[in-house]
């Protein structure tokens, strides 16, 4: 049984050897995830065998240090790529190599590996694209799926090499990228077609919001203290389509008194997703968004779902809600059609209520007609359900800019300014977008400057508590500007992308390039610590 294809209480049942019915799974609210639930754990199953032995809740709780050892990693890589350009700029070939430590068991190591490599050749067009990718085990710490899922170490190789060819043509780094981006309608090297593409207006709007023509005027040959601005791009997935099914259900139930509940198997793990798909609800039934009802997640009563992961939720979910909310419009506008005696293709729903399109006057509650479905003979069931499988997957697309000073007598690094262009396809709420966004930021910077998990000769974590391993904190965080583009994808719900991951993965090349502006070397391995830096400029 593939875990990557099936839920998780279909894991348990299999593993505790019980029938579907007898597992029962309910989700409360459990914070934030960024890949580290996606795996079935050992406590899960120790739990579930524990309360089935004793017939007492079982609750099981790892501290910082367990946590460290037996959580999930990012796949440490290490990436050898080169570039084929001609003089004018235009890309000839890419070639590289990938490989990554999935730790002492493959959990998401082969998917991993994948879209490291295919992002790798990703972005830019070329005719010519060869890359490899290995998947090796260790005695280190177990990698799992983390925020990117290999797409932020691919991106860092690739766009610290971009300004380097750049530096070395005589070439704005703008310049050159806007001369080699993939256009909608080219063909992804992942596989999928390329359905909306606005990154040449990220590119743009984030230079005039970061002030690129000044680059030149920051003195970075001058004094201790070296200025330099730098960007990085990107471009993602909003599912897992081309790996598997990737399908996603949803039912929607009425109340007499006009209200409905919303049926999904979604989990929100702090994005914002459960109020995402009840404005589209409301949306598409013209209800107020109080009059919508999220059911919490239960595996007994809410239609199956494959997960939250993987930048799915509001393109996979969000359609298959769109589905089940079409599918009961249908059903209230032909029993409203039979109450009002009109044709059902003449009434719309708005406001509450449904009224004839060329006669507005004309209307009638959706409550009044969820009664009448409910209490009138012959009744009907007032429900909608809808499925969604993607044939594609709308790529999101993003720059992100990133001002710095460097200290050449310590080398500190002190990030100044950071903005963010996202297309994001339909920002389905914009202040949920933007805080995810803000929130990528503050996780990058960390990846980029300060977090390093220090590996002792056993395979253990040097460093396994908070005092050692060094998060960004408010405190760190530089100004950030967050400006969201918005290319109205197709097939995503109301022209929507997935936007969870995708705002991560420029943020730490686009750091490391700006340093390399500041200094005029380029620093290859992350965390870029202040030895790091000393080291690259010949003072260690």
């Amino acid at each position: 049984m593939d875990i990557h294809t099936i839920t998780l209480y279909q894991v348990i049942a299999k593993v505790l050897g019980l029938p579907l019915n007898k597992v029962e799974i309910i989700l409360p609210h459990v914070g934030g995830a960024f890949g580290g639930k996606l795996d079935a754990f050992q406590h899960e199953f120790v739990c579930a065998l524990l309360a089935m032995k004793t017939g007492r809740p079982v609750k099981m709780v790892y501290d910082r240090v367990e946590e460290f050892c037996a959580g999930r990693t990012r796949h440490p890589a290490i990436i050898d790529l080169k570039v084929g350009v001609k003089n004018d700029g235009r890309l000839t070939a890419i070639q590289g190599k990938v490989i990554l430590d999935t730790g002492a068991y493959a959990s998401h190591g082969p998917g991993v590996t994948f879209l490291a490599s295919a992002f790798l050749g990703g972005l830019y067009r070329c005719p010519n694209v060869k890359i490899e990718g290995y998947c090796v085990y260790t005695n280190n710490p177990i990698a799992g799926a983390f925020r990117g899922y290999g797409n932020p170490q691919a991106t860092f190789a690739r766009e610290l090499i971009m300004d380097r060819i750049a530096n070395e043509l005589g070439l704005d780094p703008l310049e050159f990228r806007l001369k080699n981006f993939e256009r909608a309608g080219d063909m992804h090297t992942y596989g999928f077609p390329i359905t909306s593409c606005a990154i040449e207006e990220c590119v743009k709007k984030g230079a005039q919001a970061i002030g690129w023509d000044r680059r030149k005027n920051l003195k970075k040959a001058e004094g201790i203290k070296r200025r330099g601005v730098g960007v990085a791009c990107m471009v993602h997935q909003s599912s897992a389509y081309n790996f598997h099914s990737v399908v996603s259900s949803a039912a929607i139930t009425c109340n007499e008194n006009g209200t409905v509940n919303l049926l999904v198997g979604a989990a929100d793990l702090g994005t914002g997703i459960k109020t995402a798909l009840a404005q589209i609800v409301a949306e598409e039934l013209g209800l107020r968004f109080e009059d919508i009802n999220v059911t919490p997640t239960n595996t007994t009563i809410t239609p199956m779902d494959e997960g939250s992961y993987g930048s799915r939720s509001t393109f996979v979910i969000g359609n298959a809600v769109i589905a089940a909310a079409r599918d009961l419009k249908l059903k209230l506008l032909r029993r409203a059609a039979e109450i009002m005696k009109v044709n059902a293709d003449n009434l719309e729903c708005k406001e509450g209520a449904v009224f004839v399109k060329e006669n507005p006057e004309k209307r009638i509650s959706i409550a009044e007609v969820i009664h009448h479905c409910m209490f009138t003979f012959p009744a009907i069931v007032p429900i909608g359900v809808g499925s969604y499988q993607p044939s594609g997957q709308p790529p999101p697309y993003g720059a992100v800019f990133a001002e710095v000073e460097v200290d050449t007598e310590t080398g500190l690094v002190k990030v100044s300014r950071v903005v963010s262009v996202q297309d994001v396809g339909k920002a389905i709420n914009p202040s949920i977008v933007e805080g995810q966004i803000e929130g990528a930021i503050a996780q990058g910077l960390g990846y980029a400057l300060t977090e390093e998990l220090v590996i002792g000769k056993e395979g253990r974590p040097l460093n396994p508590t908070f005092l050692d391993y060094k998060l960004f904190t408010s405190t760190d965080m530089p100004d950030v500007q967050v400006i969201l583009v918005e290319s109205m994808d197709p097939i995503g719900p109301f022209g929507a992308k997935g936007v969870g991951e995708a705002s991560l993965i420029p943020v730490a090349p686009a750091v490391a390039n700006a340093i390399y502006d500041a200094i005029g070397v380029q620093i290859k391995e992350l965390p870029i610590t202040p030895e790091r830096v000393l080291r690259a400029l010949g003072k260690l």
